[in-house]
Parts: C-alpha cells; structure tokens; sequence
C-alpha cells in the first residue's frame, strides 16, 4: 500500500477577510477516483482572496495541531462582520478506501477576544466508488451557553451520561474559548 493521497478539493470563506462570500473549487473527486491528477493555481486580481485563501488554511493546520489563534485573528473577520466561517474539504484515500472530510470552522468574539465560536466536521464515504450522504461527525457552539453538540445521539452517549462528563465538556469549551483554540 502506498502513500495517502490528501487533495484540497475545496474552500469556502463567509466574511474572512475581505472576502464576503467565496469559493475555489480546486479539483474533483471523480477524476481522483480515476488515477487522473488536476492542476491548480490561483490567480485574481489584486484584493480578490488569493492571500484569504491561503491564510484560511494555515489557520485551519494551527487549529487541528492545537495552537492557539494568532494575536491579530480579529483582522480574518471581514470589517462589519460579527463572524467568519472557512469550510475546508479535503480527499483522502488510503489503499482503496476513498473519503471526503470536511473541517468548518467560526471564528467569532467573546468579551471582545477574538476566538473559535464553532467547528464542525463532516464526511462522505464511499461504496463501490459512489459517494454516499454527508454525515456529521461532531458540531458544536463553543462560545455559547449550551453544552449541546450533536449528532445529538453522541452527545446523549458520552456526554448527557453523567454530571461529571457534563461540566467536563462545559470546562472544556470555556478553555477552548479562553485559550483561544479549537475544542477538539
């Protein structure tokens, strides 16, 4: 069995920076699938989120490493906006299991600190080369009062169980809001 194949296929970006709503669509799975390779550049006229782009996804590896947030993260919120949102989707394929995951994340204000107010994970499976309907693998508000998360039978599973698993989960989100990290 050879190397992982890990492939961007696609970002999206709410009020980062100075991009109010965008997308780059950087390849397909389908053509993956197929052994065939896409080639990529982004090009744009000065001020069009090349530079967004590519801070999106250095924030998203700091996140899932566990650093904290930079100091100036408030500059990746658009000016005027309460929130950014980056949505990241990416193509994995060990051996011969193809997968789509995708890593969402908010960033947002708590006592005028900038901060992770929300992530989320998703992904496609595949059978027999067919993608399959999105799951999500956990979502949660980390800045707001309920210690929810879902998919809600995972929550009732791990979390609900018990009082001391409850005011874990509670600690763990202030931490992350504090510490100004992901929660995961």
């Amino acid at each position: 069995m050879g190397k992982p194949l890990v492939r961007v296929l696609k970002i999206v970006l709410d009020n980062f920076k100075n991009v109010e709503k965008g997308e780059i669509i950087t390849g397909s799975s389908e053509n993956l699938l197929q052994g065939k390779s896409d080639v990529l550049g982004i090009y744009g006229q000065n001020g069009s989120g090349k530079t967004a782009a590519v801070d999106a996804i250095h924030l998203m590896q700091r996140l899932v490493v566990g650093e904290k947030l930079p100091r100036n993260a408030e500059e990746f919120i658009r000016q005027g906006a309460d929130c950014a949102s980056v949505s990241i989707l990416f193509f994995i394929q060990s051996g011969d299991i193809p997968l789509e995951f995708e890593y969402t994340y908010t960033l947002g204000r708590k006592d005028d600190i900038c901060c992770v107010s929300a992530e989320k994970i998703a992904y496609y499976s595949y059978k027999e080369d067919v993608r399959q309907r999105r799951k999500t693998a956990f979502q949660c508000d980390i800045i707001g009062d309920d210690n929810r998360f879902y998919p809600v039978r995972k929550y009732e599973k791990y979390i609900k169980q018990s009082e001391k698993n409850l005011v874990d989960f509670a600690v763990a989100k202030k931490m992350a809001a504090a510490n100004r990290s992901s929660l995961l």
